[in-house]
């Protein structure tokens, strides 16, 4: 074969295995490329991925105790309702006993064996009322506090005068001191939300 035949031959099939050689290496850059960047993609899918689930974890435990700490406070108020409800009782009772020992027996304030009783339930409820307190003073706020120490100040108070005198202008002002510390809980709850 002569040799003008050939180089054209050979040109030929030089030229299309360069191109197809070309082709291949091109197709194949651009895989490797789009692999690359698929790599960073699925790294940067994991990375916002964990830091996502960190921040829903954060803000599930910052809700979690919150509700927490709002239903210690509920679980407290509660209680130191249901103890305020049974001293302010008491504190009638006691009021009561004395004023009807005092007609029976004027020259001996107290002595009688109900006035007795009353006083003895008087200071069961009343330290019910004042533990009820000092567990509510652990989450409440300054009113609710507040408003606690005016309404033991007032029943230890008023407890002392009705033993002294049977006193029996008590109840405004009781009724005045419970609505202040319901109001205080009430506030304290809702501010808690």
């Amino acid at each position: 074969m002569e040799l003008y035949v050939i180089v054209p031959i050979i040109s030929f099939v030089g030229a299309g295995l360069g191109s197809f050689v070309a082709a291949y290496l091109k197709k194949k850059g651009e895989n490797l490329a789009t692999h690359e960047d698929i790599g960073r993609l699925v790294e940067q899918v994991a990375a916002v991925t964990k830091t996502t689930k960190e921040i829903e974890a954060k803000i599930s435990d910052e809700v979690w105790g919150r509700q927490r700490l709002w239903e210690m406070k509920r679980d407290a108020f509660f209680a130191l309702v249901k103890a305020q409800s049974k001293v302010a009782d008491t504190l009638i009772i006691l009021s009561a006993a004395f004023q009807v020992a005092s007609k029976s027996h004027p020259e001996s304030h107290g002595a009688s064996n109900a006035s007795t009783k009353a006083m003895e339930s008087w200071w069961t409820a009343s330290g019910d009322f004042e533990a009820a307190g000092a567990q509510v003073q652990l989450v409440c706020g300054p009113d609710v506090e507040k408003q606690l120490n005016s309404m033991i100040t007032f029943l230890r108070a008023t407890a002392n005068q009705i033993s002294e005198a049977g006193s029996t202008d008590f109840i405004p002002k009781l009724n005045k001191e419970r609505n202040a510390l319901l109001a205080a809980v009430r506030k304290d709850l809702a501010a808690g939300n």
